[in-house]
């Protein structure tokens, strides 16, 4: 007879397993920077991105040269969606196996920790999509710090733990060239890790007793990513704030509107992210106030090694999560290179507290932020699914979107001399022309010909969907245009057709999705109240997410 303790834990695993399986499940496309990424990679192994980078034609604030690395080979060889995922698939389990090998190096017992990893918002955004480069960077800093942990073993074999050493660097190399925000990472691990083990320090902190071979990979680390810093101001332009990635993501133009950003992005990282961003720096900044205050050996008495080690790594994934809070960037995938560091550390402080939290549970002080945390962590895990399935149906959706596509503007080059518009409803001219563009680099992706398209976004027709019954005014179609009704256009499908009720259409396609639903979470809340209180507040008007596709000729 199984204990309920260990069904709950069979259960999780399987849960943990079918999560898993599904990266593999329905491998498409979607219409965003994912086509941008095929038509680079398939004119060029290197993806176009090594010719960005000059002294003559400095880049703007990006520094990304090897953004594209991992997917370069696969291309190489085929542009199958299923390779591409396969390929996620691999990295995620690489991931979870390593960190469980890490977690049994350093005698800590609670493993539902690490592999709750899967169902962080971060982790969908990254594994259930192509182009981001986070599944890489996870994957590798687990590799180095499995690496640093072999090498912290005197006992490891030697050979091993030299091919680890050669394996490992040059992939942090690659790492810190995928994502700037990458040097902060091994700049912080690096140097407090150094620190923490330096006479600067008292004996009470449990220095490691570095070998040479440890000294030679810190030392190695701080130099790589201060040369990377050295080599980002090189490459980037000082252009004006307002002409860079950092204004587009966070338009801020005084001190008030970038604290602002900062706060938001604060509050949304806590939503998403409770882990590290509410539980770790609070478990950290207790267990720094015990041993220095208190003067109390927490981590002997625990049995837990390398203490030095888990505070390092603490220190660096509140680092990260800092940088982006400080930069105002919130976007689910950004902090999920700091988890391998938070993880480990997460653990090592809960397999030390969690007897206290127990005996004080019914005390208001532990009760209360317990509830709360158990509240984000369950909305974490609605988030991972809601963010999955998205992604699955959608790019299912899209796939069969794009082959009618294809085929309609094959028909119509076959029987048309003159041009055809193609119309994208929605309420942002910028989406549009971000939109319009993803579709040329698709068409072109397929090598179709689309010297007879004409995309409209224009300032004349870009509103033309919310002009209303009572102004008279009529959009500038004509007979043979084209309608592209895309999911999450800024206004919901139901309003554009709403607003297309007095045109005779012919319905070309339109997927159906009756059995989507996202699960309910505080983000949806959010957006709610948001709406309510001021619509322009967001860039869309819609609470949830949309997956269906439409072409629709004007008749």
């Amino acid at each position: 007879m199984i204990s309920i303790k260990n069904k709950y834990s069979l259960l999780f695993i399987l849960s943990v397993f079918v999560f898993q399986a599904a990266i593999i499940l329905y491998p498409g496309w979607r219409e965003d920077d994912a086509v941008v990424f095929l038509i680079r990679l398939k004119n060029n192994l290197f993806g176009d991105a090594l010719d960005r980078f000059s002294f003559e034609n400095p880049s703007d604030d990006r520094f990304t040269p090897f953004y594209y690395f991992g997917y370069q080979l696969i291309s190489f060889f085929t542009f199958k969606p299923f390779f591409f995922f396969l390929y996620n698939l691999f990295l995620s389990l690489s991931t979870l196996i390593l960190l469980q090998i890490i977690r049994i190096k350093l005698k800590l017992k609670y493993w539902p920790v690490f592999i709750f990893l899967v169902f962080v918002p971060g982790y969908a955004d990254s594994f259930y999509q192509i182009v981001n480069p986070e599944k890489e960077l996870i994957f590798f800093w687990c590799l180095f710090l499995f690496t640093i942990m072999t090498l912290l073993d005197n006992e490891s074999n030697k050979h091993r733990s030299i091919i680890l050493m050669f394996i490992s660097f040059p992939l942090i190399i690659f790492s810190l060239f995928l994502k700037e925000t990458t040097f902060i990472i091994l700049l912080t691990f690096c140097s407090s890790l150094l620190i923490l083990n330096s006479k600067l320090l008292p004996d009470s902190i449990h220095n490691i007793n570095f070998n040479i071979k440890i000294k030679y990979v810190l030392y190695t680390g701080l130099i790589l990513s201060l040369s990377f810093l050295v080599l980002f101001f090189i490459f980037t332009s000082s252009a004006p704030d307002t002409e860079g990635y950092h204004y587009l993501l966070t338009p801020a133009d005084s001190i008030v509107t970038r604290i602002m950003f900062s706060v938001k992005a604060l509050i949304l990282y806590a939503i998403t992210d409770p882990l590290l961003v509410l539980l770790l720096p609070i478990l950290f900044f207790y267990s720094v106030y015990q041993r220095v205050a208190l003067s109390k050996d927490i981590f002997s008495e625990n049995r837990i090694r390398y203490s030095t080690f888990i505070d390092a790594c603490a220190i660096t994934a509140l680092s990260l999560v800092a940088a982006y809070i400080v930069l105002g960037f919130h976007g689910f995938r950004y902090l999920l290179p700091a988890y391998p560091f938070g993880l480990i550390a997460l653990a090592a402080y809960l397999q030390i507290y969690v007897p206290s939290i127990k005996k004080y549970c019914k005390t208001l002080y532990i009760f209360i932020p317990s509830i709360v945390l158990v509240i984000l962590l369950v909305n974490s895990i609605f988030s991972a699914i809601n963010l999955a399935v998205f992604y699955k149906v959608s790019s299912y959706n899209f796939m069969q979107y794009k082959d009618v596509l294809i085929q309609n503007v094959n028909n119509i080059n076959l029987n048309f001399n003159n041009l055809i518009s193609f119309y994208i409803p929605g309420k942002s001219n910028l989406w549009m022309l971000y939109t319009a563009a993803r579709h040329k680099d698709i068409l072109s992706f397929y090598e179709v010909d689309i010297d007879h398209i004409k995309f409209e976004y224009n300032n004349a027709n870009h509103n033309w969907v919310e002009q209303s019954k009572e102004s008279g005014a009529k959009p500038n179609l004509k007979k043979g245009d084209i309608l592209l009704i895309l999911p999450n256009s800024t206004i919901s499908q139901d309003e554009i057709l709403s607003n297309l009720r007095g045109l005779r259409l012919r319905e070309i396609i339109h997927t159906q999705s009756p059995n989507y639903f996202e699960i309910p979470e505080i983000r949806h809340l959010l957006k709610y109240i948001m709406l309510k209180i001021n619509p322009t507040l967001l860039g869309t008007r819609m609470v949830s997410r949309e997956v269906d596709y439409a072409i629709y000729e004007v008749l």
